[in-house]
Order: C-alpha cells, then structure tokens, then sequence
C-alpha cells in the first residue's frame, strides 16, 4: 500500500516529521476506508470525489488514493486520483485529480501534490495530468501552485469545471444567513409554504427516470450536458452516504408517483463546506412560484447542521438572463439572490509530457464536437 518514503522538512516532534506517501488502489478498499477515517479523526475534511464507492460509480478508469500518513499513523492530507483511457488518442491515458482541497501542514499537501506528479511520472503513453485545486484561500491555491509549477505542471486557461462561485456564510444563525439574501430568494423561500408542495429527500430510485428527464430537459436548455446513468447512481450514492449527499425534490402534493417531482437539488459536504453540485427544473407548471430557491436553502440548512462553514453554489458566470450570449445566466442570477459574495476558488493545473501528441488530441477533439 505505500509508494516509497518522503523526507519533508518539520519541526520536531511534528507529526509532519517523517510523513509517508501511501499510494492505495480502490481494490484496497479497506486501506482506503482506513485513511478516509484516519484523516477524519485528526480533523481532515474529506470530499465526496475522494469516495472510492462514489469514484466507481460516476468515474471511468483505475482510482488511487494518495495519503500523507505519519509515523503515529494519523493521515494529515489525501486526495484520489482517477487514471483512465481517452477516446481522442487511443492507446493512450489521463489523470485526472478532482477537488484537492489541502491537508493539515503544508508538509502534507507537497507530498500528496508530489505524489500525484509522481504517479503521473510513471505513466506509460500519458497525454496529461489534471489537477483541480478548491480553496477559499488565495494564498493557500498559490502556495499549491508554485509546488505544481516546480513539478512541471501549467495553469490551465481553459478548466474543465468552474473557477468563480457564489459563496455563503454558513456560521451564523440561520435568521441572519436568510437576512443576507436577496428580498427575491427570501419572498420565494416563503412561497412554497403557500402552495400544494412539499420538500423531501429522493431516495428511492424509481424518481431517476423523472430526475433524468428534469435533467435533460435543464441542460438543453443551459446547453450542458449529462449522463443518462447519473441519476440512478446519485441516488444509490445518496443512500450509501446520507450524511455526505443530499438529494431534495420539491413534489407536489396533489399528484402521486414520480411525475410529482417538479424540481430537484443535490448537495455534496465536501467536509467544511458544502457544494450545489446538481439541479433542475420543470417548466411550464401552473404554480406560480419558483421552484429551486427552496431546494436551495433547504440544502444549506442541511450543510449548516452537518457542520459545514460555508456553501458553494457551484459555480457562477459574469452573465445574467438578459445576456443572450451567456446561456447560464439566467443560473447566475440565481445564486445572485442568495449572495453578492462571489470568489475565486477553483483553478486548475495541467502536465501534458508530449505537447506535441497533446496538440493532436486538442485537434481530434476538435473535429468530432464539429
């Protein structure tokens, strides 16, 4: 299970002092289990994407676990890693390292952040490795950075997921979260109260093929897209793990079955925050009211309770519902309503160890989305 030692500098008797790189697949699934829980119980703040039950059900390819383990046998940082084939080389494979969010010393975070470009080392016919970086804190992303940057890695202009989002406070009372908003989002809030509606978990699989129309039916018209498998596999996700996803419905309470549900949110605890990760809408309802600002705030009460500090609504464009050319502003608007608070918090990193075959694949890409 472990990939070699790794001297670091600490002070002495820091935990940090002689800290290994344990490399674990998710075949290990005990070992995995082991770290997750052993980074918990020295207050590490694990992310869903570091699951490995969540990671086979919602991401191809061979998942690894990196952990920074003391000699006392605490874990002080961790993060997965997926490696898989890509159709735009064949024969050829990509890395990709999702929500690295630190650790608890930085002599921990470089030896995960090291261990990942190690692992990318060793990689035969590798065309990149992608590491996402989330964090508040500027000067903590920056610090990730420069270690990235001396192992070869580049800041990528173009992410694969969100750099900029709408941020919420999650400390205080829950009255004064509700005063922070927009007189919008708290008139909607209230609003479902007023209707025949009610908000409830989905936890049963037989809303996926619902979930999966509201799904499809969103994203045509935000131009995104999804997998017609997730709903099935966030709901199971769900089940396995109530106390890290949330699924909420808004169903309606004069109709019976799975076409009661008019809307749907999903929220991930990513350990000290939580993440909209996912949701969608019906249109053309005879109700009049809004249908996600309740989700919405019901999934912040949930993160609040679970001890989250902050939510992130997953991302946030400069655009609104009047700019034709940004076709998720209407979204941004959205989040708007619940906070003005809008940061960075996201950036990514890239190793392609052969620009050249890159800039082949970047083509190859480039002619099948034609």
């Amino acid at each position: 299970m472990t990939e070699g030692a790794v001297s670091v500098a600490a002070a002495a008797g820091s935990p940090s002092a002689a800290l290994r790189l344990a490399l674990v697949p998710a075949t290990e699934a005990a070992a995995w289990a082991q770290c997750l829980e052993a980074y918990e119980a020295a207050g590490g703040a694990v992310a869903v994407y570091h699951l490995p039950e969540w990671l086979q059900a919602h991401r191809a390819g061979s998942h690894f676990l990196l952990a920074a383990t003391a000699p006392d046998g605490s874990c002080r940082c961790l993060c997965a890693a997926t490696i898989s084939p890509t159709r735009a080389m064949p024969g050829h494979r990509v890395l990709w390292a999702d929500r690295f969010q630190g650790g608890l010393e930085p002599q921990a975070e470089q030896v995960v952040l090291g261990g990942i470009a190690r692992l990318a080392a060793r990689q035969p016919r590798l065309l990149r490795a992608q590491v996402r970086l989330l964090h508040c804190a500027d000067e903590r992303r920056r610090r990730w950075g420069q270690w990235l940057a001396a192992a070869g890695f580049t800041r990528c202009s173009q992410p694969r997921s969100y750099r900029m989002t709408a941020v919420v406070d999650l400390r205080p009372a829950e009255a004064d979260i509700m005063a922070g908003f927009h007189a919008t989002a708290r008139i909607w809030r209230r609003a479902v109260a007023k209707h025949p509606v009610r908000i409830a978990p989905v936890a049963d699989t037989a809303y996926a093929a619902r979930m999966e129309a509201l799904l499809e039916e969103t994203r045509r018209r935000t131009g995104g897209t999804f997998s017609a498998e997730m709903p099935t596999r966030l709901i199971d996700s769900a089940v396995r793990y109530p106390e890290r996803i949330r699924i909420l419905g808004l169903f309606r309470n004069d109709t019976a079955g799975p076409e009661a549900l008019l809307a749907v949110a999903a929220g991930y605890l990513h350990g000290d925050h939580a993440e909209y990760a996912t949701a969608a809408y019906a249109r053309g309802s005879d109700l009049k009211l809004a249908l996600g600002y309740g989700l919405a705030w019901e999934l912040m009460r949930w993160a609040k309770a679970a001890g989250a500090d902050w939510f992130d609504f997953g991302g946030i464009t400069a655009g609104t519902h009047a700019d034709a050319q940004d076709r998720l502003g209407g979204i941004s608007d959205f989040k708007r309503y619940f906070s003005q608070d809008v940061r960075e918090v996201a950036e990514e990193w890239i190793l392609e160890p052969s620009p050249v075959r890159a800039r082949l694949a970047a083509f190859v890409r480039s002619v099948v989305l034609r």
